[in-house]
């Protein structure tokens, strides 16, 4: 049989946990002051090798990476599958204090995706972000009761049944996996046979397969986390393809309104594997967000019990796609705590003509179009000063508002896009969240990525200090 596929910038590690010695990939050096990465794999014949083959070069000179195969897949098909994702999430998180890396951001596809989410349930501590593409454990069945009854009925059959039966369908391995992206072109032939190779292992079917046992249930899915998403309050990037037909979109958009401090990325003509489908696109958002949180402090541990609080006034992010000679898409997500009411806040931060008086970096403000009534329709002119980079200079339609929770805006000029605006009423205050995504045609600020988004961050904190002296004038 020929030798396991080991991605660029990637080495070979075992990792002892109590079921046996694990096989893992590993990027980076012990001990940098960036946040470590753990990524979690698929199921099915999937890897750490087939699902994050493209991101150990590009990630690993900047922070530890690390990616383990779960028992019954890949480097570790030798060892007995464990089931579901609570006993995969308890195996991980051995190897993680084992390995040292916790909190990490934690990183899952499809059935890794189920598991990340049962690891910041169930071990909090080790988990400072999530990043979800096309995420499995967020539903209470497998499509209508017919099909759930059968895709149920088939993991009651004996394993000298259902193994047999497995081989089978993976003589079809190669095709199969092209059926999990829009455009197979964007799959490295290498990523093909490795999966074909695991596929024809006569181990190979297993470690899906008991997970399947473990999470279907007779009338239902037993691994829906939905009632428990509110509990989840690291900060979450949902990646999902608008393409996907294997798990439905939808069940990301209902876990970006429930999770605390979520956002979602639905990609046109994208598949189920997104990280493969639109390499590109999904390291450019994983950098982004990876340096969102190493630019913030650690969250206190959040409390797992308790009533949900009330669903945030967040819509799930529908992606800009650029088009020719414009970059990849800008993210970027500004959160901000106010000590008054979100009533009072949307009044100032809607006088826009007042944004040089109290915004440093906003030195123009003009008024092209008055809206309506709520504001919308309303089309205003801004010359923004970033710090090292050049002037911005973009014009800001209001297309959809819900006075003071909600609103969406246009962007065009120097950036095209658009920006979402949501408010949360709390004991003592309110919570606002700016969400923009936009892409450029500038070649500078293509070029100087990093530094385009930190100056963002420099302009959205002054604008916050700016807004809290202002409130604190009071009216007038």
């Amino acid at each position: 049989m020929d030798a396991p596929l080991i991605p660029p910038g990637a080495e070979v590690r075992g990792v002892p946990t109590p079921r046996g010695t694990l096989a893992a990939l590993h990027a980076g050096t012990p001990g940098t002051s960036t946040t470590p990465v753990l990524l979690i794999h698929g199921g099915g014949s999937d890897s750490s090798t087939i699902s994050w083959y493209h991101l150990f070069a590009p990630l690993g000179p900047d922070r530890e990476v690390w990616a383990i195969d779960l028992p019954g897949f890949g480097g570790s098909i030798d060892v007995p599958p464990v089931g579901g994702p609570e006993a995969m999430a308890d195996l991980l998180a051995a190897a993680a204090h084992h390995l040292g890396i916790g909190p990490a951001v934690v990183v899952g596809v499809s059935m890794g995706g189920d598991v990340a989410l049962q690891l910041a349930l169930d071990h909090p501590g080790l988990v400072r972000g999530l990043v979800l593409i096309s995420p499995g454990g967020l539903t209470s069945r497998l499509g209508g009761r017919l099909a759930h009854s059968a895709v149920w009925t088939l993991t009651l059959l004996p394993d000298r049944v259902l193994v047999p039966l497995a081989r089978f369908a993976n003589r079809f391995a190669g095709t199969a996996m092209k059926s999990l992206v829009s455009d197979p072109a964007t799959l490295p032939a290498a990523v093909v046979d490795e999966f074909v190779r695991l596929a024809r292992d006569p181990r190979g079917s297993m470690g899906y397969g008991r997970y399947n046992q473990a999470t279907v249930g007779r009338r239902g899915m037993r691994n829906d986390k939905t009632p428990l998403l509110h509990r989840i309050g690291v900060p979450t990037l949902l990646f999902h393809g608008q393409a996907d037909r294997a798990v439905n979109p939808e069940h990301s958009r209902r876990a970006a309104q429930r999770l605390p401090d979520a956002r979602l990325v639905e990609v046109p003509d994208c598949g189920h594997w997104g990280q493969l489908d639109r390499p590109d696109l999904f390291l450019d958002l994983l950098q982004d967000f990876l340096g969102e949180i190493d630019g913030t402090p650690a969250p206190a541990p959040r409390e797992r019990s308790g009533p949900a609080p009330s669903a945030p006034d967040t819509a799930p992010h529908t992606h800009v796609t650029p088009g020719p000679g414009e970059s990849a898409p800008f993210h970027l997500t500004t959160r901000w705590w106010l000590a008054q009411p979100a009533a009072r806040v949307w009044e100032v931060f809607t006088d826009v003509e007042q944004w040089p008086q109290w915004w440093p970096g906003v030195e123009e403000a003009v008024i092209l179009t008055r809206g309506d009534e709520l504001g919308v329709g309303t089309a205003i002119a801004l010359r923004v000063h970033r710090p090292v980079l050049p002037d911005l200079r973009l014009q800001l339609t209001l297309t959809r508002a819900q006075p003071p929770h909600r609103a969406h805006a246009e962007v065009t000029g120097d950036l095209r896009g658009h920006g979402d605006w949501s408010a949360v009423d709390e004991a003592a205050g309110c919570r606002i969240e700016l969400v923009w995504c936009v892409v450029t045609r500038s070649r500078l600020t293509r070029l100087l990525r990093r530094p385009s988004g930190w100056a963002h961050r420099r302009v959205m904190d002054r604008g916050l200090a700016g807004l809290r002296a202002r409130l604190a004038a009071g009216p007038g």
